[in-house]
């Protein structure tokens, strides 16, 4: 559960003010300045390791994290032979973007 709120907090994928009313991080300085500001990468390592079967799981996790980094920023990333931190990387580089890493 708390690396679900995690994720809501930081993630620019939902509007979770709402989800943090009434708790004590509403009160914190910076609760605005980082809420919903950055992508957040969010795996169910349960989910990956009965997705990978017979496969190296950690080179079927990178696979499946670049595919989906490939269609979220198609424009910056053409390829995927770079491996995952070339590719946050380039994304980095091209976008300006924070990607808060969450689950590795």
């Amino acid at each position: 559960m708390a690396l679900k709120m995690l994720a809501a907090y930081y993630s620019r994928g939902c509007d979770s003010k709402e989800l943090f009313h009434g708790f004590a991080i509403e009160k914190c300085s910076s609760f605005e300045k980082h809420l919903n500001q950055y992508d957040v990468i969010f795996l169910n390592i349960q989910q990956f390791l009965i997705g990978a079967k017979n496969r190296n799981l950690t080179e079927y996790l990178e696979q499946e994290v670049l595919e989906e980094l490939l269609e979220e920023y198609g424009s910056c990333v053409k390829r995927l032979d770079m491996g995952l931190a070339g590719t946050l990387k380039k994304i980095y580089v091209k976008k300006g973007k924070n990607l808060y890493r969450h689950g590795l």
